[in-house]
């Protein structure tokens, strides 16, 4: 073999061998409940507490962080499909009736749960509430409501609060530490 093939033999198995770790590191992240990475998946996007960026690691103490949003409907709707994520565990409200999430086994966070939630929407106001429980990580929420051709999905417009503080805007879990505004 000469040194060319040699060499072109070297770099093409180096670039499987890169390109195998990548399709793993990759497949871990969107699968793995023991990676808490938030894989961007629309319509929907994972929204968190707008905590400070800190050094400091906190002990593992499961916190719970409830986002809200309110939304208006002409009309009751004929047919309303609930889908979420919640890291690590959790549970949603929709109207101050609890939601039976399907399937009920959570135990991989990245599956998304769906329920059917027609009966539990109105003409008017109507509130939906998830509450994410996490120990390692921030609790955090992708969710999909879709009634009658409105589509309602987790983002930056939802509220947020963490083990009782004050209520702020959630935050997009894709924002840059860099962009992170101090709360206020």
């Amino acid at each position: 073999m000469s040194p060319r093939r040699a060499s072109l033999t070297a770099l093409a198995l180096i670039v499987l061998a890169v390109a195998a770790v990548a399709v793993h590191f990759v497949r871990q992240a969107r699968v793995d409940p023991e990676v808490p990475f938030f894989v961007r998946e629309a319509p929907a996007e994972w929204i968190v507490f707008p905590s400070e960026p800190s050094t400091y690691t906190r002990a593992r103490v499961e916190l719970a962080t409830s986002f809200t949003r309110t939304f208006e409907l002409a009309a009751a709707p004929r047919s309303a499909t609930l889908q979420v994520k919640l890291h690590v565990d959790g549970d949603v409200v929709v109207n101050g009736a609890p939601v039976t999430l399907l399937p009920s086994d959570a135990s991989n966070w990245k599956r998304e749960r769906s329920a059917d939630v027609t009966t539990l929407l109105h003409a008017g106001s109507n509130t939906v509430s998830a509450t994410a429980r996490a120990s390692f990580g921030p609790g955090a929420v992708w969710l999909v409501l879709e009634c009658d051709g409105t589509t309602l999905v987790s983002d930056a417009s939802w509220s947020a609060n963490c083990a009782g503080s004050s209520v702020r805007a959630a935050r997009l879990a894709a924002t840059p530490m860099d962009e992170w505004a101090r709360p206020t």
